[in-house]
């Protein structure tokens, strides 16, 4: 696991993993309602959304290196000046605090009906 950003407004920064499986946090804001609602559905085929323009990644890094390649390839061209991506890759020595629901979200469980 890995920690770093990616702004996508103008600049980018991405720095390379190693190995291993991350988590990955994706903060979203675009501006155009039909761009925004196509990424975030693109991202949902990997991960969670934790808040409305949120999500939570856990992959591969060759999945998250592919969906860092897509951003770049095919949706940053489509961003105005004012859309920005975050992307916060998170090592396995990062400690996420969680309260309330959020709590059952690090745990397995079973719903038995």
């Amino acid at each position: 696991m890995y920690q770093s950003k990616a702004q996508l407004d103008g600049t980018k920064a991405h720095e390379k993993i190693d190995n291993g499986t991350y988590s990955t946090r994706k903060n979203i804001l675009i501006s155009n309602d039909k761009l925004r609602t196509s990424f975030a559905k693109y991202l949902s085929r990997f991960g969670h959304r934790i808040q409305y323009s949120v999500f939570e990644i856990d992959n591969s890094k060759r999945i998250v290196d592919n969906i860092v390649n897509d951003l770049t390839n095919t949706f940053e061209k489509r961003f105005s000046q004012s859309d920005s991506v975050y992307i916060f890759k998170m090592s396995s020595s990062c400690e996420v605090l969680r309260y309330g629901y959020a709590k059952n979200e690090e745990n397995d469980f079973f719903i038995i009906t």
